[in-house]
């Protein structure tokens, strides 16, 4: 089953460049079409792949036009520790820096 690990939202204006820029920022494979209203899925990244099971997942939502949303879920067997937690929190802070949005909100879940 999986959980919320982690989520942090987002504020500000995204464009096809902005979202790019994101999305390579997270490595995350890209999903959704900016210019549909209706998606709301534009990225993940699984950080647990063995090839047969997939058990932690980083995703890009977008809620609003400017409100955007990263998320990790985790299975409880394989939610990241503390240290792995605040490294992957400092990368999405960085990338949103980078996409000059504006961190408007963290949660952090752990096990």
């Amino acid at each position: 089953m999986w959980s919320t690990v982690l989520s942090v939202s987002m504020a500000g204006p995204v464009d096809l460049e902005t979202l790019s820029g994101l999305r390579r920022s997270l490595d995350l494979r890209p999903h959704g079409r900016l210019d549909d209203d209706d998606d709301g899925d534009f990225g993940y990244r699984y950080l647990v792949d063995d090839g047969v099971e997939r058990r932690v997942l980083l995703t890009l939502w977008r809620n609003r036009p400017d409100e955007w949303m990263v998320t990790l879920l985790a299975t409880p067997a394989d939610v990241p520790d503390e240290t792995g937690l605040t490294q992957l929190l400092a990368e999405i802070r960085a990338a949103a820096q980078s996409a000059g949005l504006t961190v408007t909100r963290e949660g952090v879940w752990p096990a």
